[in-house]
């Protein structure tokens, strides 16, 4: 369905923006007169791939990719029609182990130690068994696409598309071949993605110099993450475990999850006016996204053991209701989070032809973003936490000259110009989540009578504690108050040859600054603490060596109520620089 692509490294003309990199853009394949269609099918199996060298086998792997398009007149040089549908199959076994001490040496074998008693030992061994599986694992996805092109006269033509996408991929969170570390089972999900796109354009020319596109795109995502019902235990249910260190032996905990379901609506404008040597082009549009959000993370709690013959006792035979846990955690809150972003642009290039040999571009670009506000404050942080600031002067400047010399066979060019990024969704959700007060995660410390009696029985969890965290376990994170969007500065200077008709070299400098990229400083740090001598040991244990170093200690914490307090800010900076020689 695509018929080119663009990809926008520089030239910085003012039309586009909300990126500090490069910009691609596709354009779409239209049907004609004529009828004309294309089919394909690619195949791939694992006779195409190397073993991995942490497996003894090399897992099956087929993967069927095929599609076919369409396209013709509904009416003669007036309406056409344009259909492409594609479907990918792909069945990818994981091979899922645990081969790592303590619990297992690199051949899979149990050289943990257990002194409960024997049924219980042989319980807890057999639990850890679904460690070791091929798990079922797909990627299956179908994608359509549609478009009618109306062209009622010379002066205007209307176009209208929809595109369709949907994939799942059961056990598909996890996407290596072969996994040795628990990921496999214990920390692994479902995977699915529904994309609805629909588009409008009218382009409209009321005179001979001027050329009118008015724009309107819908944009439905939705991304849902869950469990496999064969990954949950019928024995403990959907908590996470640990047991000596070793993590991911119970349920992955960031399920399910929804993140997110957005629906983004944007309407464009761009009018482009020639008047005698000046292209003149300006424009704008507008982007509302809602992002709608369900995710509590380790909503089903997570228990920690201090050895595996304590595990053991918990499992199985734990008549008593005894708690052998070294520690209990699990996150309560409100698990729906609603944000909306809104984007607004504006621009104005001119393309000036000052001699058949010099060519100037030219322009400025403005942008801005406003955010939901949170509604729930931290009260020992509630200005910074009730506010997440829009920068107002987001005024990115393009400029570029080409100029033709030696009979048009060497072409020099430059260019600089100043591109904003958007602020990320991720980000605005995070500020609303992690403030310490819109979800708390508990952490129990069963060496703590008091803490040990509030906590659960294994594997049972909280329906609710009527505790807050300790002071000084929770973190805090919210913007620092004169946040903005982060910017690059990019310029380039190139020289483009041509030594023959068909051969041509170009070499070019590159420049790019990043400034004010986004960066997390921790204000509670205090001061520093004395020092701390570290063993460096060799292989064999022995030691070697020594290393003395400077320590933040928790009790030189600023505000003792809390862990961290982290701060959103700009004083993260990129440089790069480099040389381009290209031939062709």
């Amino acid at each position: 369905a695509v018929q080119e692509f663009q990809v926008l490294t520089n030239g910085y003309s003012a039309e586009f923006g909300r990126a500090s990199g490069g910009v691609i853009n596709t354009v779409t394949r239209s049907g004609g007169n004529d009828v004309h269609g294309t089919a394909y099918w690619f195949f791939r199996n694992q006779d195409f791939n190397a073993r991995d060298p942490y497996s003894n086998v090399n897992p099956e792997e087929r993967r069927d990719q095929f599609g076919g398009s369409i396209g013709g007149a509904i009416k003669k040089d007036k309406l056409f029609y344009f259909v492409n549908a594609e479907a990918t199959r792909r069945n990818f076994p994981l091979v899922a182990s645990l081969t790592r001490p303590p619990l297992f040496d690199a051949n899979g074998n149990f050289v943990g130690t257990c002194t409960a008693t024997t049924a219980q030992c042989q319980a807890a061994q057999q639990f850890l068994q679904r460690q070791f599986q091929v798990l079922e694992r797909r990627a299956d996805s179908e994608l359509g696409f549609s478009k009618l092109d109306w062209r009622p006269n010379e002066r205007n033509s209307v176009s209208l598309s929809f595109n369709y996408l949907r994939w799942i991929s059961p056990n598909g969170i996890q996407t290596q071949a072969v996994l040795n570390n628990g990921n496999g089972v214990g920390n692994n999900a479902n995977s699915t993605v529904r994309t609805r796109y629909g588009r409008a354009s009218w382009t409209f020319i009321p005179t001979n110099t001027i050329v009118n596109e008015v724009r309107y795109g819908w944009f439905k995502d939705r991304l849902f993450d869950d469990v496999a019902d064969s990954l949950i235990p019928t024995l403990t249910g959907r908590v996470q475990i640990t047991v000596q260190g070793q993590g991911n032996l119970g349920v992955a905990d960031a399920y399910p999850r929804l993140n997110p379901s957005e629906n983004k609506h944007q309407f464009a404008d761009n009018l482009t006016w020639t008047v005698g040597k000046h292209t003149i082009k300006f424009g704008g549009d507008y982007i509302d996204a809602l992002d709608y959000n369900d995710i509590l993370r380790n909503q089903n709690g997570t228990y920690s053991y201090p050895t595996f013959t304590a595990f053991a006792q918990d499992l199985t035979g734990n008549t008593t209701g005894a708690k052998r846990w070294q520690n209990f955690s699990q996150r309560f809150g409100n698990s729906v989070l609603e944000t909306t972003i809104r984007d607004f642009s504006l621009y104005v290039q001119d393309q000036y032809r000052v001699t058949q040999r010099l060519t100037l571009n030219y322009g400025l670009r403005y942008e801005k973003q406003t955010f939901t506000q949170p509604r729930i404050v931290n009260p020992d942080y509630a200005a910074q936490t009730g506010n997440i600031p829009s920068f107002n002067k987001n005024f990115g400047p393009r400029m570029g000259f080409a100029y033709a010399m030696n009979n048009n066979k060497t072409v020099l060019r430059a260019g600089y110009g100043i591109f904003y990024a958007r602020t990320p969704g991720g980000l605005i959700n995070t500020l609303h989540l992690e403030n310490g007060v819109y979800q708390k995660q508990i952490s129990l410390n069963g060496n703590i009578v008091a803490d040990r009696d509030a906590g659960p029985v294994f594997p049972g969890r909280l329906v609710g504690i009527d505790r807050n965290p300790p002071p000084g376990t929770v973190d805090v994170t919210f913007a620092a108050p004169d946040m903005r969007n982060p910017y690059t500065q990019q310029g380039d200077v190139g020289l483009e040859h041509e030594i023959t008709r068909d051969l041509g070299i170009t070499v070019s400098y590159l420049w790019s600054r990043g400034l004010h990229l986004y960066t997390v400083r921790d204000l509670n740090a205090g001061p520093l603490g004395p020092e701390v001598t570290y063993r460096i040991n060799d292989a064999a244990g022995t030691q070697v060596g020594t290393y003395t170093t400077p320590t933040y200690r928790l009790a030189n914490r600023v505000d003792p109520r809390w862990r961290r307090v982290n701060q959103v800010d700009n004083g993260g900076r990129s440089y790069y620089d480099a040389m381009v020689v290209q031939m062709r």
